[in-house]
Order: structure tokens, then C-alpha cells, then sequence
């Protein structure tokens, strides 16, 4: 369990570490001389041989605010000292409510210098600060009154704490989650390198393991760890430690920046925060203001926007955009602090609801899923977000957001929700209700097409599912598509897809201008006219014949070189022929446009546009000025004929 002090300067939150542990946490030369704490202290007292106590000692002037908002950021437990002779001060009521807006539990009050006061002095304060902590929320905090220098109240205090110790409940499973190191200080180490020190907020580390350094994508691995001035093995959730890393310098470390699992490696200038402000009195934030956005142990500047029509009120959670100049790594639930743009006064705090905005979203959807991601539990958000999104939940932005396994995210969803095969790129969850409007509206589609094309045998699947207007990827779409094929109402037939009940209207002139079509292209080979060149040969409307041409390349009867000219299959097998002859004749295998139109017998730019249908057939490839075959046994236009 981590502990941390807060209160007035001067207050004794140093000696009172220095009683309970016997350990001085301030360890600068500038703290020793000028009696007071600049930096974050760090202390611990062991309960036993499993269980210790670490102690954060946070300065406690006004102008090293930010020094104690990063100390006491991870922090489980609250001592709020307040001294009895001068009883509750600015930075008292300052430090309280940051802390209230972070993540401790629970809170004890301490109050110190009761040798310097009558009895009835500290009843008053204590009376007086109790109703600040319940004011704060931390309604059962016990009361202690202590002397560092005489040790007054001392034992009862630091039993009261191993108690607390030895019932702490974690609020992160130790073991199970992806982890996340915050970090505090780096430094080189003589003989080990790069080192930093900072508080595990999820998950297990051990020697060996890999991790990223967040924001800067800096991969690294943990050499070893140390606890308390000792090698360990493990460290768990909530523990403090050293890890000793390999890869870095110290020069790419900041105070602030992240160790966490591969799997959390993202990062975003773009988030949607759950903020509590403290008071509007007088109105500093504004939308557009600026801010300082304490986060774990970072301080960075940033904008606060918030929706319109969005009313400001204290003691009131308010969903908001915080634009950032760089990208930042956080992740849902994370607790953070804002303060003005003067670094003066403390605004007000709240959680991290969305650190991974994306831009791409629809207001709409985008409204949805501030809601959703409000919402208290992993559990409830999946539930809102599969009921509002018609597209779905990505899985692995649900997973990274959250810092979830896969199988904790899989055991949220309900039965009622579709999912493609498995697939990395693929990983959605979309309810069964979405699907099925989403087949309503492309059956009315495709039936309209149908109505507009009798005798076409069916619409590009591209084009197709271009209508959905959706952000899946395409093994998402491909996907799809075999759901709906068993669903016995689609038929996809190569590159085409028609519903189950078309049938194809063969006009009553097609049997006699298929004929004359292959007449006229039969006595073109090699060349392959164009369609102008057909309507005049065939004295046919070129309107008539363009559409007729592009329904039997539907058919797979004719290849469609370009959207002027088609060609015989029989004839770019022939073209295909060519190719494989002159790759073999080559010592690379490459040949050259200038070296097909020489052997196939045909124009220079008619020879490029070949080529490119057959590139787009797979049976060539093109690199660089060259090209390489492939094969054509695989296309099914060009095996199928003799």
C-alpha cells in the first residue's frame, strides 16, 4: 500500500515519515540546507515478510505544487497532517482536494505538534480538519494526535497503519492485467546503466521482460528490478520500485513517461475527460483555455473544449476534449488534475474516459461513445457502445483503452453479437440488431440495382459494399460477406454479388450481337478493337453495344482490358503466353513493355494497356520499368480456355 502525506509547509509530513520509519526522504543537498522539501520523498516500513508500507513525502509550499501532484498521484492512502499550533493552512485545503480527486481510498488525519499547544487547541483542529476530510469524502478517516520530538502518539499511529496495511485491497487485479509502469525519476546507475524509479499501476513485472516507453515508442527490457534497496524477482500492482532497463539512455527518459506491454503501445494528443471542477470563482476556464494537465507524474499544457450548449457548474461532472501539443499515453479510469495556465490555481480533476479519440468518428457516434465510456465498468461502456454503435466495437481499441486482456473483453460480450473469424485485423464485436439492418438496407440496394439492370448478372462487390459507408477493414467486409452467403440470401460469383431470387433477362438480341461481337474480334486478333470501333464495324448503337460488352465481361465471356476495350479470353491467354516466353528467355525473368509489343504483334500504348489487365489479373507483376510473371493457372478466365 502506498502512502502518502499532504499539508501546509512546515507541518512536520518529513519528521512525521522520518518517526514512522526511521528513513529521512530528504536526500537533496538544497532540502538539507534550506530545511524544506523540494522533490518527492520516498520511505517504507515493513509489516512482515510479505507486506510493507511505502511512504511518499510530498513538498508542501504552494510553488512545488506540482511536485506533489506527482507524488502523491498513485497513492492509496492519505495522511493529512495539519499542525495544532497553526491548524488548517492554503496548502491544507489545496492539497485535500487534489487528493480527493485522485486515487486514494482512504484518508487518516494527523495532527501534529501537540507538544507545543493545550489539549483543548488540538481538539480544535482536529474537529476542524475531520470536517474537511468529510467535506473531501473521506467521511471515516480516524484522528491521531502525535509529537515527532517527543513521540507522543506515535506507536498508536504506526500500528493503525500496519492494520490498514494488512487489509488493503488492491482496486487492480496484481496479476492479471497488462502492465503499466509510471515513472518518477532516472538517473544512471555506476556498473547498471540507466535506471528509474516510479509505482507499477497494473499488472507484474520480472527480469527479462519486454516493454515499450511510452509516448517516445521506445522498445526496452527489464534487466533487473529492485525494492526497497533489494534485489527482487517480481514486483506486483501498487509496489514501488527500481528497474534497471537496457536500450535506453537516460537522455530519453522524462519523468512523466510510461514502461507498459507491447499491447498498450499507443499514444494520442486527442482525449475525452470526465472532469469535476472545483469552483467557477472566479470563472478561469473557458472553452479554448488553457491548461496544465497533471496525469501520473507528467505536467503538460493543453485546451479544454467542451460541447455546445455544455454549461460549466462546480461539484459537477462534465465530459470534455483536452487537445494536446504532443501525443500522450494514458488509459481509462487514469485520474488526472488541471490547473490555470499560471500554474497558480488548482481547477479541478476527474478521469480519463477516452485517451484514444478518434477523429474519424461521426458526431453522432462520437456522442455515443463519450456516454458509453462514462459509464462506471468495462461491462456497462461495452454494453452502450454495441446498443449505439451500428458499426460495432473494434476489439483491440476496446482492449487497449481499457487495458484488458483478450479474454476479459471476449467474457463482456453478450450472446446476441456477431463476430468476424478470427483475425488480428478483424477483431469486432457487432450486435446481431445492427447486422440485421445493415442486410435490410443492402438487399433494398441490391434489389434496386437489380430492377435498373435486368440483364446484368449481378453489381461489383465493391461498389456494393462502398453503400454501407462503413470504416471496416476489408477481412472485416470479406467477413461479412460469407455471413450473409450463408445466410442464404446472397450469391457472390468472383468479383459480383446478386441476391439468391435474380435471374438474369436475356434480351432476344443478345445469342446474334454475341456472334457478331466474336466474328468481328476474332478477325481484329492481335488487336482488340475498341468499342467505337466495334459500333461502326457492327453498325450498332454505341450505347447498346458498350452495355452489352460490359454484361458479358460480368459473365466472364469477355475480359475487360479497359473500359473502351474487351478482349476474348481466349486471346489473353494467347497475350499471357507471350509473357511467359519472354520471362523465360531472360536471364532476371523481367521483360520489358517494348519487348511484348515486339512479339505480340501489336501498338505500343495497345501493348500497356495488356500489360496492365494482366497485372490486374495477378498474371504479371509489374517492378520498376519491368515486369515479372506470375502464372495463369490461377485465374480461372484464362485456365478455362483451351
Amino acid at each position: 500500500m502506498i502512502i502518502a502525506t499532504a499539508g501546509h509547509i512546515d507541518h512536520g509530513k518529513t519528521s512525521l515519515v522520518k518517526a514512522l520509519t526511521a528513513i529521512d526522504t530528504d536526500r537533496l543537498p538544497e532540502e538539507k540546507k534550506r530545511g524544506i522539501s523540494i522533490e518527492p520523498g520516498f520511505a517504507h516500513l515493513n509489516v512482515n515478510a510479505q507486506l510493507s508500507l511505502d511512504f511518499v513525502d510530498v513538498p508542501g509550499h504552494e510553488k512545488f505544487i506540482h511536485q506533489m501532484l506527482c507524488g502523491s498521484y498513485a497513492c492509496d492512502h492519505l495522511l493529512l497532517i495539519v499542525a495544532a499550533d497553526d491548524g488548517v493552512m492554503p496548502q491544507t485545503l489545496e492539497h485535500l482536494s487534489i487528493v480527493s480527486l485522485l486515487s486514494a481510498q482512504g484518508a487518516t488525519l494527523v495532527v501534529t505538534k501537540v507538544d507545543r499547544v493545550t489539549p483543548e487547541r488540538v481538539l480544535e483542529v482536529q474537529s476542524a480538519s475531520h470536517a474537511l476530510l468529510e467535506n473531501a469524502g473521506f467521511r471515516e478517516a480516524s484522528c491521531f494526535a502525535v509529537s515527532c520530538l517527543t513521540g507522543e502518539g506515535i506507536p498508536a499511529l504506526k500500528a493503525h497503519l500496519k492494520a490498514l496495511g494488512e487489509a488493503f485491497n488492491p482496486k487492480i487485479a496484481q496479476d492479471a492485467a497488462l502492465p503499466r509502469f509510471l515513472i518518477d525519476r532516472v538517473f544512471t546507475l555506476a556498473g547498471s546503466g540507466t535506471v528509474v524509479t516510479g509505482t507499477l499501476m497494473a499488472g507484474t513485472l520480472t527480469p527479462g521482460d519486454d516493454m515499450v516507453l511510452m509516448p517516445h515508442h521506445l522498445s526496452t527490457k527489464i534487466r533487473r528490478l529492485h525494492r526497497h534497496h533489494e534485489s527482487t524477482t517480481k514486483v506486483v500492482s501498487g509496489e514501488r520500485c527500481a528497474v534497471n532497463l537496457t536500450q535506453l539512455q537516460t537522455s530519453e527518459i522524462q519523468r512523466g513517461d510510461w514502461l507498459v506491454s507491447g499491447r498498450l503501445a499507443r499514444a494520442s494528443s486527442s482525449m475525452t475527460l470526465d472532469l469535476e471542477l472545483l469552483t467557477l470563482d472566479p470563472p478561469l476556464l473557458k472553452h479554448g483555455s488553457s491548461v496544465h494537465w497533471h496525469h501520473g507524474a507528467s505536467d503538460v499544457l493543453g485546451k479544454i473544449l467542451w460541447p455546445q450548449n455544455t454549461t460549466l457548474v462546480a461539484g459537477r461532472r462534465t465530459l470534455v476534449q483536452l487537445k494536446l501539443p504532443a501525443p500522450c499515453f494514458a488509459v481509462h479510469g487514469d485520474r488526472f488534475i488541471i490547473r490555470d495556465q499560471s500554474a497558480q490555481k488548482t481547477l479541478g480533476g476527474g478521469r480519463v474516459i477516452d485517451p484514444m479519440v478518434v477523429a474519424k468518428r461521426r458526431a453522432p457516434e462520437r456522442k455515443v461513445v463519450m456516454e458509453a465510456l462514462a459509464q462506471d465498468t468495462p461491462q456497462a461502456a461495452m454494453q452502450a457502445l454495441l446498443s449505439g454503435l451500428p458499426f460495432g466495437v473494434d476489439l483491440n481499441w476496446f482492449e487497449s483503452i481499457f487495458a484488458l486482456r483478450s479474454d476479459e473483453v471476449l467474457a463482456l460480450l453478450p450472446e446476441d453479437v456477431w463476430q468476424p473469424k478470427a483475425n488480428a485485423k478483424a477483431r469486432l464485436a457487432l450486435k446481431i440488431h445492427w447486422l440485421d439492418h445493415h442486410a435490410l438496407k443492402m438487399q433494398e440496394g441490391l434489389r434496386s440495382f437489380h430492377q435498373q439492370h435486368p440483364t446484368w448478372v449481378g453489381m461489383n462487390s465493391a461498389t456494393w459494399l462502398s453503400q454501407l459507408k462503413s470504416p471496416w477493414s476489408q477481412e472485416v467486409l470479406d467477413a461479412l460477406l460469407g455471413c450473409w452467403v450463408q445466410s442464404d440470401w446472397l450469391v457472390v460469383s468472383g468479383n459480383k454479388v446478386r441476391l439468391q431470387e435474380h435471374q438474369v433477362v436475356e434480351p432476344a438480341l443478345d445469342a446474334k450481337m454475341w456472334q457478331e461481337v466474336q466474328a468481328a474480334m476474332m478477325k481484329s486478333k492481335p488487336l482488340i478493337p475498341s468499342v467505337r470501333e466495334l459500333s461502326v464495324e457492327l453498325n450498332r448503337s454505341i450505347h447498346l453495344l458498350r452495355d452489352f460488352l460490359n454484361r458479358y465481361a460480368q459473365r466472364d465471356d469477355l475480359i475487360k482490358v479497359t473500359p473502351e476495350r474487351f478482349a476474348l479470353p481466349s486471346l489473353m491467354r494467347d497475350f499471357a503466353k507471350h509473357a511467359l516466353t519472354l520471362a523465360a528467355s531472360q536471364p532476371n525473368a523481367c521483360f520489358s513493355a517494348a519487348q511484348f509489343r515486339d512479339v505480340s504483334g501489336v501498338g505500343r500504348t495497345l501493348a500497356i494497356e495488356i500489360l496492365e489487365c494482366l497485372d490486374r489479373l495477378r498474371v504479371t507483376l509489374r517492378t520498376g520499368g519491368d515486369r515479372r510473371f506470375l502464372g495463369f493457372e490461377k485465374i480461372p478466365l484464362l485456365r478455362s480456355v483451351s
